[in-house]
């Protein structure tokens, strides 16, 4: 993002992402969330 949108580069750290993430909730087993995860075969 910062290359797409340099002048977010100072408004971006890890403060501001620590803090915005304090509002993010788990979701619940309703809102039926299906995560795969892809792994490479290395």
């Amino acid at each position: 993002r910062r290359i797409e949108q340099p002048e977010r580069a100072k408004f971006d750290t890890r403060i501001v992402f620590n803090e915005v993430n304090k509002f993010f909730q788990e979701p619940s087993e309703s809102e039926g969330l299906n995560i795969q995860v892809i792994e490479k075969d290395a």
